[in-house]
């Protein structure tokens, strides 16, 4: 009798261990499950639903810089610049070197018609991007753009010039 209790403590002290491995990894999974599922509904178009599945993730893994880019592209293709902006923001913080996260929050500034705020995060985004990202030529027109509704013409042929070449 002895052995049996010792070897039902054995166990339950080994399941005990084990279990938040357990727990974790079907954690883990049901994340990425509902990220997919997020992620699905935004690409066939039901942004609402997207939005709100974002959301529930972010509730309980406030630190996925993924999630958090991806609502604020769903944000941004509603039109909804202001969310749009603050969920980039927070993505940033996460990961402040994304350059793609930093080119869409340019992006959602310009639409929002924010053109200062825009063109300061493009001048962060073209100083710190490899020469052979893809944005790379539309962030030096957007700027060159934002630049135009502000007035600093200037600064329009100095960021427009390299292009000439």
């Amino acid at each position: 009798m002895v052995k049996k209790s010792g070897f039902c403590l054995a166990i339950l002290f080994a399941l005990g261990m084990c279990a938040p491995l357990l727990l974790a990894q079907s954690t883990s999974e049901d994340v990425e499950d509902a990220f997919a599922r997020a992620t699905q509904l935004h690409q066939t178009g039901d942004i609402e639903g997207a939005i709100r599945a974002y959301q529930s993730i972010l509730v309980k893994h406030p630190e996925r810089v993924d999630v958090r880019s991806n609502l604020g592209a769903a944000y941004s293709r509603l039109g909804r610049y202001e969310e749009a902006i603050a969920s980039y923001k927070e993505a940033l913080k996460l990961d402040d070197h994304n350059e793609t996260i930093r080119f869409n929050l340019a992006l959602a500034y310009y639409k929002g018609a924010l053109f200062v705020e825009a063109a300061n995060e493009l001048t962060r985004f073209l100083a710190s991007a490899p020469a052979d990202l893809p944005q790379r030529p539309n962030a030096v027109l957007l700027l060159a753009e934002c630049q135009v509704r502000i007035g600093e013409y200037k600064k329009v042929i100095e960021s427009l010039s390299p292009l000439a070449e």
